[in-house]
């Protein structure tokens, strides 16, 4: 076993022990002079630093695989905050309502996001908004599509749920958009989101906050993801009110059911892809959204029709145009 521990001083480190021994140091307590040690021990049986840590008891298999997946800039001696088993990597996004972190499973060796409910004050609201997040989580869980992104569990810390995801190396669909693609690879993005509501309307889920910020195209093979399902009642509000009858989504793509608070639908969804499709395919909202304040998008949606889409981005065929319209139909057939 390493002997007792003198006063701690620097390290010689070689390159791909500097992690371990931080945390030696700072977690296990060890000294300079009993890393020196371990370092004998290691030379004389041949077996690197991490086999010999782990064969003396020094560290468990489950902290030596988050070390070795640490980001650049990140210290052993400094572990992230924890989740519950997850150690917290980065904040990836923060809301209102809800932060999302990227964060690491040491049971399972990979990288996870994980979406908490924020904490809120006691009362009717907060409680409601933390039945129906871990409600719509958990039914979130039964849906499987190569387009959604799959949720591996549900769990609360605290009195606050939080759920665990899916990590997609990627963008979203709003930053794909920048770079101008063409209009058969928007076409394509969207038709792929369009089979994952299909699967949770199917469900008997509505997602109620359908936007590019709610894509994820994935860095290998540009396939869109549809997330957000479990945030969407109440996390992912881009306009925040305090009454019961709270505006739910996302004001510049909702449906018009929803401008008026009203219980959205399967249609609602549709009408939401058709305003993601057209501003995809123009660069525009179909509604406003930038410029005007959130009374005149809620009355644009309500009782004014959009721009026709060849209008505004002429490059767009006739028929594309046609399934743009009769998704934004304020009373579908």
């Amino acid at each position: 076993m390493v002997g007792p521990r003198p006063e701690h001083g620097p390290v010689q480190t070689s390159s791909g022990d500097e992690g371990l021994i931080e945390w030696l140091q700072a977690r296990a307590g060890l000294s300079a002079e009993q890393i020196a040690q371990l370092r004998g021990q290691c030379a004389q049986t041949g077996l690197p630093l991490r086999e010999q840590a782990l064969g003396l008891g020094l560290i468990d298999s489950a902290t030596l695989a988050w070390l070795e997946r640490l980001p650049a800039g990140w210290s052993g001696a400094v572990p992230p905050p924890a989740l519950g088993r997850y150690l917290l990597e980065r904040e990836l996004g923060r809301g209102g309502m809800g932060v999302v972190y990227q964060a690491f499973d040491p049971q399972l060796g990979r990288r996870v996001a994980i979406k908490q409910l924020l904490p809120r004050d006691e009362g009717p609201v907060a409680a409601r908004a933390r039945e129906r997040f871990a409600r719509e989580a958990r039914a979130c869980a039964t849906l499987s599509h190569r387009n959604l992104v799959p949720v591996y569990e549900v769990g609360e810390l605290g009195g606050e749920p939080f759920l665990v995801m899916e990590l997609v190396a990627g963008e979203t669909l709003e930053q794909a958009l920048a770079r101008d693609p063409s209009i058969r690879q928007v076409v394509s993005w969207v038709q792929q989101v369009a089979e994952a509501v299909g699967v949770a309307h199917a469900a008997g889920i509505v997602h109620r906050d359908l936007k590019p910020g709610n894509v994820l195209i994935e860095r290998e093979g540009g396939a869109a993801r549809l997330t957000d399902f479990g945030l969407a009642r109440d996390l992912s509000l881009d306009v925040q009110l305090t009454h019961a009858e709270a505006l739910v989504g996302t004001p510049a793509f909702m449906s018009p059911e929803q401008a008026a608070r009203e219980q959205a639908t399967p249609a609602s969804d549709v009408f939401s892809l058709g305003a993601v499709l057209y501003h995809a395919l123009s660069g525009r909202l179909p509604f406003g959204g930038n410029e005007e304040g959130l009374a005149e998008v809620l009355v644009a949606i309500a009782s004014l029709e959009p721009p026709p889409l060849r209008q505004v981005a002429a490059r767009v065929p006739v028929d594309l145009q046609t399934v743009v319209q009769r998704c934004l139909e304020k009373e579908p057939a």
